[in-house]
């Protein structure tokens, strides 16, 4: 997991140095930095069983009266695909 989480240091504790990011983003590094930038959404084994669970509620976000196609479901099962392979 040590490139996963030099990547994220890498690329997310400049936002926390810069106060020109949005709102959104500086979450995000807030969230990674909490968590000593170790990633959310995958393990050594692949993904993590909350990210198989946001998958399938995204797959079902049509029930709930969202727009599926907000959520770009299709991308993220083709990164998820790419990633089994």
């Amino acid at each position: 997991m040590e490139p996963i989480t030099a990547g994220l240091r890498q690329r997310l504790q400049p936002v926390a140095e810069d106060s020109g990011h949005s709102r959104e983003l500086t979450e995000v590094e807030s969230f990674y930095a909490q968590r000593d930038y170790q990633p959310a959404w995958v393990t050594e084994a692949g993904f993590s069983p909350q990210a198989h669970a946001l998958l399938a509620a995204l797959a079902g976000a049509e029930d709930e009266g969202l727009r599926p196609e907000d959520y770009d479901l299709a991308k993220l099962e083709n990164v998820l695909d790419k990633a089994r392979a």
